[in-house]
């Protein structure tokens, strides 16, 4: 008897532990990037009294901690995040996923004139160090900058998306224009 309430009790523990990812962000809200029909844009209410959410674009990586702590979408790693975008959504004018040398795929953003000069003054104090880009207050990708880049474009590329997610998190990004 004492056995099974024991696991009674373990079983309950980890179904509400399911229920939060690491950074306290409900399962539903993870689901909203999965599917580019209903994502955090036409769900404000999910996030609605969080003054931590993190809207799409480009962010520094910060050494010290803060209220932005996300975990890097498919890893345990978590960064820092400085709650100031570099560029965001509205900074994006096309996107294009192209497939690169190594069998991998990119999703490559184009930007408009004040976000090319925005990005090209942020990789030039980057370098040495991150950037994130965070899509429906999701870390999908942590880089590090070895150049100022100043012809207008990001990629996100970590080479750990299949097709059928690039093709969501284009269909987001076109949504988010």
């Amino acid at each position: 008897m004492k056995n099974k309430i024991f696991f009674l009790i373990v079983f309950t523990v980890l179904l509400s532990a399911c229920e939060v990812s690491n950074n306290g962000n409900s399962v539903t809200e993870r689901i909203t990037i999965e599917d580019p029909e209903h994502h955090m844009k036409d769900s404000p209410d999910i996030l609605v009294h969080d003054s931590t959410v993190l809207y799409t674009g480009w962010y520094f990586v910060l050494e010290s901690e803060n209220d932005y702590m996300r975990q890097l979408d498919k890893t345990c790693d978590t960064f820092y995040i400085d709650p100031n975008p570099i560029v965001s959504a509205n900074n994006f004018t096309s996107f294009e996923i192209i497939e690169n040398d190594e069998n991998g795929l990119n999703l490559i953003m184009r930007l408009d004139e004040k976000g090319t000069e925005n990005w090209s003054a942020a990789t030039e104090k980057a370098i040495g160090k991150r950037i994130a880009f965070i899509l429906d207050n999701r870390l999908l990708c942590v880089k590090k900058i070895y150049a100022q880049v100043t012809n207008g474009t990001t990629t996100l590329n970590p080479g750990t998306f299949t097709q059928q997610e690039l093709d969501n998190y284009k269909t987001i990004l076109e949504s988010e224009r």
